[in-house]
């Protein structure tokens, strides 16, 4: 009765994984290139990602104060 069990379940497994392409012929090799999607946002953006701040003025001198605070989070945060 056992080895009847295992050849029902390995003929299931195998019916289940064969077949290849039954009859199931299309491809879908069809390729829509649009400018634009539907939302109307382009399908290209060359400044994708980039932030909304495009320079950074650094005066002449630091502040020694948030440095080292900046310093004492990188530590704790980053550097491990």
């Amino acid at each position: 009765m056992k080895k009847l069990t295992t050849l029902g379940i390995l003929a299931l497994f195998i019916a289940a994984c064969g077949g290849g392409n039954s009859g199931n012929t299309s491809t879908k090799s069809e390729v829509v290139s649009t400018d634009a999607t539907s939302t109307g946002n382009p399908s290209y953006d060359p400044n994708r990602g980039e932030g909304k701040f495009k320079s950074v003025d650094i005066s002449g001198s630091l502040d020694a104060t948030m440095a080292e605070n900046g310093n004492k989070i990188f530590a704790i945060k980053c550097s491990s």
